[in-house]
């Protein structure tokens, strides 16, 4: 076949661009002067080769050749897309059976088999294999094609009804995002490729050799969902709910839950108050929520593991010694509820939610403190984990104690596993932990009047246990397309974890005329867990009909025998209200005093218990002159009660005793000199109240230094 050829570095001045979009046509557009009266240099739908630098790029049909007037210039607008573009336009008729027609099921009228066990399932694989041998066969696809897609992977059986070829890929592509297409141009003819994203190869683009002047990504953790779900409502009432993986808690942040209507008939009876949605036959519909506790320490030796769980700086720190345990357990909204307990103290809530109808597993809001020392001084940076310290008597040796009250407040249990359903009776699971067993009995069939929501939920769960790097890419130079699709981008001289990243590229946009490239990574935008279940629903939409066509009118017979609606869904049990919840309560550390003079400090022993007091010894001054340094030994005789310093003086102003007492002394303040000249030859008495110690509690009156006050109607000689 006779074919144009165009080589792209000869329009690189003619607002020449090369764009791709997974699950699109590439396209290349470009500029042509022209006189006015010239003829178009293209036909519509002609064939052309597309190169750069004589590698082939694309390969496909001028869509556009228009007459245009840019910036006082006669131009041609050229349009070229890839040979995916006739898929866009060409309808999807069924073979085999289906012949001819454009209304039909998937499975039965184009001429594969299911390929599962499961009726109406069919494989994607051979799926997309039917449908580009259809469009092959029809003059739509001229290319050969390669599927690379996992074989075991499946979808509901569909309706079709004037499906285009490209319409039909992109449905499959939103059951299992993660494919892309592409034309690959490196052989004799161009091969369609549709593979897997986490089969694609891999590609590098360094910083600096690439000129990546705009590197926009971004691990995406928040499409990383703890768990999914679908909830069934009818009217305000839920019905039903779905979650992977099985058992739980669809109430954690960032669970992606998607909300469909109940399809079964029925109307609600507001009248009607018996026990409907609890009786037997329909309560294994219920939710079913695991509720998982860790164990709180019971003493030293178990407490240092679960400390370091909250408080991870606590593994950086040697020789740390856990005490004694204390719990509290202060009032709390809600501890009127019919599963609080005080002695649910047991375990830590760590996962599901509590409803007051389950009275079987209990919970309690808990103040738990735990005493931790350390003998040598923290660390710099430390100092918020131990900010207190004390005199401490070890081995008949004083040492400097540094301690903390560890304070964790939050929510206790008294299970270690164990599921329960929401249903108003609150159905407890089994005692050894295990899940509900799967319902029996009533004869009828198990199949649900909607489609089996597991797989997909399973699927998107699966396909976002890895956080997508998504986002895009600008480089300052035009990068040959052929070189970045169908790869898996990483990216050297930057961030090192975009090294090893390996997102899926999704787009690509080459503008020759600036020189930049443009790459779009990540998952693509229009999927999503809605889309994904809004294509389950549209694929299960027709089964019933399907289910007519193959004679199993018994069969859902049964069916609805088993799942006839409940018209009292409206008196809904009472919903989990009491999650996970603590935090570790951090009180700020008492700014350290100064060592000053007279200061009382309590000692204690390895156990806690207080053995002593010590004070410093402080300077007594009469006159701006330091007469000494008082008391003579810092040990204290007391450890409670008052504590009072006496003194004694002579007519010299000099300290003849000293005495620590717990009660006042005599008073008999120093004379100076009369107005005679003369100064009484006798003893002088003070007595000064210091702290009182009232427990573990120090007062302090006086610190740093004592001025003493002389007796009045005397005064001090002349002169300096």
């Amino acid at each position: 076949m006779d074919i144009k050829t165009i080589e792209l570095t000869a329009l690189a001045n003619q607002s020449c661009s090369w764009q791709w979009r997974n699950f699109t046509a590439a396209q290349v557009s470009f500029q042509l002067g022209r006189e006015m009266m010239d003829t178009a240099p293209f036909r519509y739908r002609e064939r052309v080769r597309v190169t750069w630098d004589g590698v082939t790029v694309l390969e496909g049909t001028v869509r556009k050749c228009d007459a245009a007037l840019s910036a006082s210039s006669y131009v041609w607008q050229v349009l070229i897309c890839d040979n995916w573009q006739p898929m866009e336009g060409t309808t999807f008729f069924g073979s085999g059976d289906g012949a001819g027609r454009v209304g039909f099921s998937f499975a039965s009228y184009s001429g594969i088999p299911s390929g599962a066990t499961e009726k109406r399932r069919i494989k994607i694989a051979a799926a997309l294999r039917t449908v580009l041998a259809n469009a092959r066969t029809h003059g739509a696809l001229v290319t050969d094609y390669v599927v690379d897609v996992d074989e075991s992977a499946w979808i509901w059986d569909t309706e079709v009804a004037c499906d285009k070829h490209a319409s039909l890929l992109r449905k499959f592509l939103s059951s299992r995002p993660g494919m892309v297409a592409w034309f690959d141009y490196s052989g004799v003819a161009p091969v369609l490729h549709i593979a897997d994203g986490d089969r694609l190869s891999p590609v590098t683009l360094d910083r600096i050799t690439h000129r990546l002047a705009k590197i926009q990504l971004t691990e995406r953790v928040d499409l990383v969902p703890p768990a999914v779900g679908v909830v069934m409502t009818r009217g305000k009432y839920t019905t039903y709910s779905l979650v992977h993986p099985a058992g739980a808690d669809l109430h954690q942040e960032g669970c992606t839950i998607v909300q469909l209507a109940d399809p079964r008939d029925g109307a609600v009876d507001e009248d009607d108050d018996e026990d409907g949605v609890d009786s037997a036959t329909y309560n294994y519909a219920k939710p079913e929520v695991m509720v998982l506790g860790d164990p709180m320490p019971t003493g030293p030796e178990d407490a240092r593991e679960w400390w370091t769980k909250k408080i991870p700086e606590l593994a950086k720190v040697p020789g740390a010694v856990f005490g004694v345990i204390q719990r509290e357990t202060p009032a709390v909204q809600g501890q009127d509820a019919a599963n609080y307990s005080t002695e649910a103290t047991k375990y830590e809530l760590v996962f599901g939610s509590l409803s007051e109808s389950c009275t079987a597993i209990k919970w309690c809001e808990v103040i738990f403190k735990q005493y931790v020392y350390i003998d040598s001084p923290p660390k710099k940076g430390f100092e918020l984990i131990f900010p207190h310290k004390k005199t401490v008597t070890v081995n008949g040796e004083k040492v400097t104690r540094y301690y903390n009250w560890l304070t964790w407040r939050g929510i206790t249990t008294n299970v270690r596993k164990r599921y329960y359903k929401v249903d108003r009776q609150g159905t407890i699971g089994p005692e050894d932990g295990s899940a509900f067993p799967p319902p029996s009995g009533g004869g009828g069939s198990s199949e649900q009047p909607w489609p089996n929501y597991r797989p997909v939920l399973a699927s998107y769960y699966e396909m976002t246990r890895t956080a997508p790097w998504a986002g895009s890419v600008e480089a300052l130079t035009a990068i040959r397309p052929n070189l970045l699709l169908g790869r898996q981008l990483s990216i050297t001289g930057a961030n090192p974890a975009w090294a090893t990243m390996l997102t899926v590229i999704q787009g690509i946009t080459v503008d020759l005329f600036s020189g930049n490239t443009d790459i779009a990574t990540g998952v693509p935008d229009h999927l999503s867990l809605q889309s994904m279940i809004d294509r389950q629903q549209q694929l299960y939409n027709d089964q019933a009909a399907m289910d007519a066509r193959e004679s199993q009118e018994q069969q859902v017979e049964d069916q609805k025998t088993e799942l006839t609606y409940d018209p009292n869904a409206r008196i809904s049990p009472k919903a989990p209200t009491v999650g996970p919840r603590g935090e570790v309560i951090w009180t700020a550390a008492p700014k350290e005093p100064n060592d000053y003079g007279f200061r009382v400090q309590l000692e204690y022993n390895e156990n806690g218990q207080k053995t002593g007091a010590t004070i410093t010894p402080g300077k007594i001054m009469l006159n701006g002159r330091v007469l000494g340094d008082a008391p003579e030994s810092k040990d204290l005789p007391m450890m409670e009660g008052e504590v009072w310093l006496n003194l004694l003086l002579n007519e010299s102003e000099t300290i003849t005793g000293m005495a620590v007492i717990s009660s006042a002394g005599t008073v008999d303040p120093l004379m100076l000199l009369n107005v005679d000249g003369n100064r009484p030859s006798r003893t002088f008495y003070y007595s000064f109240p210091l702290a009182v110690i009232k427990g573990d509690e120090v007062i302090q009156y006086a610190l740093g230094t004592i001025q003493l006050p002389v007796a009045g109607g005397t005064y001090y000689p002349w002169g300096p």
